[in-house]
């Protein structure tokens, strides 16, 4: 029985992986837009 659930728990410990990256990916972004944003208004 626990070698059917283990690669389950493990597909979905590697989705929620994947989600967090993703997480990471847009708030690095929207870090760095508003960064420049912020700059920008700043020189001018």
């Amino acid at each position: 029985m626990l070698c059917f659930l283990r690669p389950y728990s493990s597909w979905l410990l590697f989705g929620d992986f994947i989600q967090l990256q993703k997480l990471m990916w847009e708030v690095r972004i929207v870090g760095t837009v508003a960064s420049n944003l912020l700059t920008s208004i700043d020189s001018s």
